[in-house]
């Protein structure tokens, strides 16, 4: 990396060199690519993800505690950036801890792009799956989209397994949020349970409380799958059909 970000403490005058910095790195095609698929109310500057998180291990290999107190949410990789340290420091803490870092970022979350990065990356997770179990569960509740979001992510990364997954798909009966991309959520982790579950989610598809916007969405993204064979395919399609004229 052409600069040293392992610093001791983030003075104001640091922090603004990162940002110069951000922008010295960004790409204007990238950031255009970014602008058509994430819908973001804060600016995108155009930085790949790779390069965040080589720059987020090299942050938290200094005091990382005190870059997240001089961070700020002015830019969409900013706040990104932010997500990647917490993820990259949360082996080196007590998971309590994590816990309470999750809470300062859960309502920075404004778009999918910061959801899934984030969830996908507190891999920690899969340490301490009970510990973390009703902390995640209590944000399906939200009013805020990209909360329920982050809780249907996390359930899908980190709870498909035989132990957890009949409460998990009464969880997802249970979410009531209009939100699209809650409901593309929902979908998303339906069809990944039905590759790794099959059974326990064909049972789930014949009897659930989903409504049938996200339930067709779910059977989509099975069809699109190039993990599920073909005459499962045509199974789907004819569920697609049956439940289309209900």
């Amino acid at each position: 990396m052409p600069m040293d970000w392992k610093k001791d403490h983030w003075s104001e005058e640091i922090y603004q060199n990162l940002k110069n910095y951000l922008l010295q790195i960004a790409e204007e095609e990238y950031r255009k690519f970014n602008e058509k698929i994430v819908p973001c109310s804060h600016s995108i500057l155009g930085i790949r993800m790779p390069v965040l998180r080589k720059l987020a291990k090299e942050i938290v290999k200094g005091n990382w505690i005190s870059y997240l107190k001089a961070s700020k949410d002015d830019s969409h990789e900013e706040i990104m950036l932010q997500g990647m340290v917490i993820a990259s420091a949360s082996p080196r803490i007590p998971f309590s801890e994590v816990l309470r870092y999750i809470t300062y970022y859960v309502p920075k979350l404004s778009n999918w792009a910061l959801v899934d990065t984030f969830c996908g990356d507190m891999k920690i997770v899969e340490e301490y799956q009970e510990e973390a179990y009703f902390f995640i569960v209590h944000y399906l509740k939200s009013a805020e989209e990209y909360s329920v979001r982050f809780a249907i992510i996390m359930l899908m990364h980190y709870y498909l397994d035989p132990q957890h997954i009949k409460a998990v798909f009464g969880l997802f009966d249970s979410v009531d949020h209009e939100g699209y991309y809650v409901k593309m959520a929902l979908a998303w982790a339906i069809s990944l349970a039905f590759v790794k579950m099959r059974e326990e989610t064909l049972q789930y598809l014949q009897h659930n409380h989903l409504d049938n916007w996200t339930y067709q969405k779910a059977l989509q993204k099975i069809l699109e799958s190039n993990r599920v064979d073909k005459e499962t395919k045509e199974m789907i399609r004819q569920m697609k059909q049956q439940r289309s004229y209900e």
